[in-house]
Order: C-alpha cells, then sequence, then structure tokens
C-alpha cells in the first residue's frame, strides 16, 4: 500500500508550497512570450526567442482574454496535449519535442506583443 503525505509550507510572502511524497514532483514552469490562438488543436500557443515555435498552453478559461498580449504563464508541464484539452485525430501521435503547460496562473505584462 502506497501512502501520500502532503505537507505545506507558508513562505514569509504568504506563499504556498505543497509538496507531495510520491516519487514524483510536478515540474512547475513558468512562460513569458506572446499569446496567440487557439490553433488547430484547440489550444493556445506562447512564442518568445526560447520558443520559437511556442508552447502549446491550455487548462485556464482566461487565456482567450489574453491573446496579442505580452504574458508571464505559471503551471505545469503536461505530459501531453490531452491534459491541456488539445484536440487531435484519431491514431495522430504527438510532434517530437512539443511541450505543454497546463496554465495556473496568468500575468499580464503588456496588451501589446513585442516587435520580433
Amino acid at each position: 500500500m502506497k501512502t501520500q503525505i502532503t505537507l505545506v509550507l507558508a513562505g514569509a510572502a504568504g506563499a504556498l508550497a505543497v509538496i507531495f511524497a510520491t516519487g514524483a514532483i510536478a515540474s512547475a514552469a513558468s512562460v513569458k512570450g506572446c499569446l496567440s490562438g487557439p490553433n488547430d488543436e484547440g489550444v493556445f500557443v506562447i512564442k518568445n526567442k526560447a520558443h520559437p515555435n511556442g508552447v502549446e498552453v491550455g487548462g485556464n478559461d482566461e487565456l482567450s482574454k489574453h491573446l496579442g498580449h505580452e504574458v508571464k504563464l505559471v503551471g505545469e508541464w503536461a505530459k501531453s496535449g490531452a491534459d491541456i484539452g488539445e484536440k487531435e485525430e484519431a491514431g495522430e501521435k504527438e510532434e517530437a519535442g512539443e511541450r505543454h503547460l497546463k496554465v495556473t496562473k496568468i500575468e499580464m505584462i503588456s496588451t501589446d506583443c513585442p516587435s520580433k
């Protein structure tokens, strides 16, 4: 029988960190860039210099309010596009090197995207 232990720690700024002692820790991430979409697969895309082809993002209903904005998205890396609501044709495989972020927080940086 596997036991799951949850610890909650409060930091000086009042931030909460949750650690799950299950052998796997979620991979938290943040990405800054220009938000567009939805694409043909029904998810949004954020692009920047590090990800010129974009990172597919989803899982947050507020994303549509930030199209064309420069934003910082915070969330967890997803194992597949299905985890963020991506619609794929039956039998279609994930593209090699494709990244997916399940968004938990959106911070608007600017109402405009920086020019290239």
